[in-house]
């Protein structure tokens, strides 16, 4: 779900591939353009599409087969429900099974939610969701004092996750959790009823490490699709405790 902050996220440099054109200084950027959904829907009516009459067709290839993981990325705790499915299978060799299809204590529009997944031969990972930034200091003091237990933390900046985050289509009401779980409904509809529920049973997503990637955290996958960022901690100033403004 394309949103405002990917517009400044693109531009950043970690987010440019190393390898240069041929006779040309310019760094190849990994993503051209960023538009979000309410953008997009604006083109789609200015151009006149009527979607209603358009006839059913197949995505285009590549990256136009979708699985239900894919869809609940959409949610604050899709992410790591998502990744929860693969690895099981990726530890355990095994699909995983039905309680990771509804993993219920990530879910729901909490600020700080906790869940334990029992992998067989592993033991109980331990993860964290965060929903909006201001519960993230909650979550990151436990860090820092060294009460850490999960090895997986997802945090959303907008509350609830991307589904009525910036660039989103916006209800007639108020900004609310109501809303948020209406469209939270709607992509767990979206996963129960899709065919492929795991990320990893995409069909062009295995072929894609076949015949490129090769595997998982390989040093060809790091390389492409793990990036870091610069740490800019220096360069924020420090909110004034109320006492001060006056």
């Amino acid at each position: 779900m394309p949103c405002t902050a990917k517009k400044f996220e693109c531009q950043r440099p970690e987010m440019a591939s190393a390898r240069k054109e041929l006779n040309d200084s310019k760094v190849t950027p990994d993503v051209d353009v960023v538009l979000t959904t309410k953008e997009l829907a604006k083109m789609i009516k200015r151009a006149g599409i009527d979607f209603p009459s358009l006839p059913d067709d197949e995505y285009d290839q590549l990256m136009g087969t979708g699985t239900g993981a894919g869809a609940i990325f959409g949610t604050t705790g899709g992410v790591m429900e998502a990744a929860a499915r693969s690895a099981y299978y990726l530890i355990t060799g095994q699909q995983p099974p039905a309680a990771l299809w509804e993993l219920t204590p990530v879910r729901g529009m909490e600020g700080v939610k906790e869940a334990g997944v029992n992998i067989p031969g592993f033991g109980s990972v331990k993860v964290a969701v965060i929903s909006g930034l201001a519960n993230a200091r909650k979550v990151m003091d436990q860090i820092r004092a060294g009460n850490a237990p999960w090895a997986f933390i997802e945090v959303m900046a907008c509350p609830g996750g991307c589904e009525y985050g910036g660039g989103q289509p916006r209800a007639s009401s108020p900004p609310s959790d109501e809303v948020r779980y209406r469209r939270a409904a709607s992509l767990y509809k979206i996963d129960t009823n899709a065919k492929l529920r795991n990320s990893h049973d995409n069909p062009q997503i295995k072929q894609v490490y076949a015949d490129f990637l090769t595997a998982p955290m390989s040093e060809k996958a790091e390389e492409l699709l793990h990036t870091h960022y610069i740490s800019r901690a220096e360069a924020l100033v420090a909110k004034k405790s109320d006492s001060n403004l006056y």
